[in-house]
């Protein structure tokens, strides 16, 4: 498979890519550091039953009575959260649709920062998406695609959502994960996480093979951890095997300490991360500096620290998500 065939778009968009390119680097202002992120929603739903999905449990009739009121609240607490982390780019899982991300960017603590989103609807059967939102000050998209798993029945999980722009002049190369959850054991779900393991891997290769110094970002909810066969299928856990390997992950040291994103079983586990490319390890453009979970005590819950949930079993818990956002910060 060739990554400019699936992304047709791209090859009649190079020739603006190098124009806007040029744009950007002659009157764009860039800062010397900036933080990109990524972060679960858990079930940021509209109100309004598709009938395509499987949605029905939230909304104002359903097991979660999921009101107007409730949805204007999340999106309040969803935007005060993204304020706080200050990212010119992130993704994001668990979405409905083009209608919450639209009424997201609009919410008092985001409107005024110029944020657009990116959303390719899939065929998960609980119509959930990942997406993207970017400040249109900095980061122009070229072309975008959501890739198919390969191997997995459609309707069965989340396609991973690629991404091509430029950051401040600089192209970029973006997948946005949701990989297949743990549902029925680690064992018993792991092919399939391997599955998506294995398309990105395709992607990251392909793309560099094309050109070795590539700036890419895979970021998503994994539902792995940074020492899983999954994750080290794709990512090095340190910087000197990065170039071997195609990517860097800078979380496997944090998950190591026993901080986490979310907790199952009185348990911290680190699925939600960012890898990055060799290019971004290197100076002389936008280089890593630092990884870190977004987890401030306002999002925090109970003597432990926990997540502090938008629902405890079906009942509104005014909190944010089940996850803890993740972030990057790279600086020139």
């Amino acid at each position: 498979m060739n990554t400019l065939a699936l992304l047709r778009p791209l090859v009649h968009g190079l020739g603006l890519l190098v124009l806007w390119a040029g744009f950007f680097s002659c009157t764009g202002y860039a800062p010397q550091s900036l933080n990109i992120a990524f972060y679960n929603c858990e079930n940021l739903f509209d109100t309004l039953n598709d009938p395509r999905f499987d949605d029905d449990d939230f909304t104002p009739s359903g097991a979660y009575h999921y009101t107007a009121h409730i949805y204007r609240a999340r999106l309040h607490n969803m935007a005060t959260v993204l304020a706080g982390m200050e990212p010119l780019l992130v993704g994001l899982a668990e979405v409905e649709n083009a209608t919450v991300l639209q009424d997201l960017c609009t919410q008092p603590e985001l409107r005024v920062d110029g944020w657009q989103y990116i959303c390719l609807p899939g065929a998960y059967h609980r119509g959930l998406n990942v997406a993207m939102l970017y400040r249109s000050s900095v980061f122009m998209p070229i072309a975008s695609q959501l890739l198919p798993v390969p191997g997995i029945a459609q309707g069965t999980t989340r396609g991973v959502l690629y991404v091509v722009g430029t950051l401040y002049g600089d192209t970029v190369h973006i997948l946005v994960n949701h990989w297949p959850s743990r549902r029925g054991g680690d064992s018993a779900s792991q092919p399939a996480r391997m599955a998506a393991s294995g398309l990105c891997a395709w992607v990251v290769k392909d793309i560099r093979a094309r050109n070795h110094n590539a700036h890419i970002l895979v970021m998503g909810d994994f539902n792995d951890n940074p020492a899983d066969t999954s994750m080290t299928n794709i990512a090095a856990t340190t910087m000197a095997h990065a170039n071997r390997v195609g990517l860097y992950n800078a979380f496997a040291a944090i998950h190591a300490t026993g901080t986490g994103t979310e907790v199952y079983k009185h348990e911290w586990n680190l699925f939600d991360q960012i890898l990055l490319s060799p290019a971004f390890l290197a100076p002389g453009g936008w280089q890593f500096t630092q990884a870190s979970v977004y987890a401030p005590a306002f999002m925090r819950a109970g003597k432990n620290g926990y997540p502090r949930r938008a629902f405890l079993g079906t009942h509104w818990a005014n909190g944010h998500s089940d996850h803890f956002p993740v972030m990057v910060t790279l600086r020139r």
